[in-house]
């Protein structure tokens, strides 16, 4: 890569940066917890790939960052909202626990239906935010 391309891709890097922190500072709680369930569901299917491919190293870096995610996800409940609350408390200990189980099998099967329960949680969440529905009102 020549100078000038490389300076040129760092540019690009940085407004990408800056336009990625401006959307979450201007998010709302909603959007936050919609985000969050993005990236955990993103860095999922990465892990999917990366097993399939056999790239262990690049999976386990992935299924990290999404139960880092998943424990934001459940240490930001509130847990005296109510029974949703806690209902979505055991759904993240399970998706945490089965996150901890595919790093160590390398097991795509049990990562792929901690997909599907997240991408579940977060269609319903994004009806509820449409449909202005206080959802954040289960976290703190």
């Amino acid at each position: 890569m020549t100078e000038m391309g490389h300076f040129a891709g760092a540019v690009e890097k940085k407004a990408l940066d800056v336009y990625a922190q401006s959307r979450v500072s201007t998010a709302s709680p909603s959007e936050l917890v919609l985000m969050m369930y993005d990236a955990a569901i993103k860095n999922m299917k990465a892990a999917f790939e990366h097993i399939a491919g056999k790239n262990f190293a690049a999976a386990n870096i992935a299924i990290t960052k999404a139960e880092d995610i998943v424990e934001e996800l459940r240490s930001s409940l509130n847990v005296e909202a109510g029974e949703v609350a806690l209902a979505l408390d055991s759904i993240y200990d399970y998706v945490y626990r089965s996150l901890i189980m595919s790093n160590v099998k390398k097991d795509a099967e049990i990562l792929s239906n901690c997909i599907k329960v997240l991408e579940h949680i977060r269609g319903a969440w994004a009806e509820m935010a449409r449909t202005r529905t206080r959802p954040e009102e289960a976290w703190g």
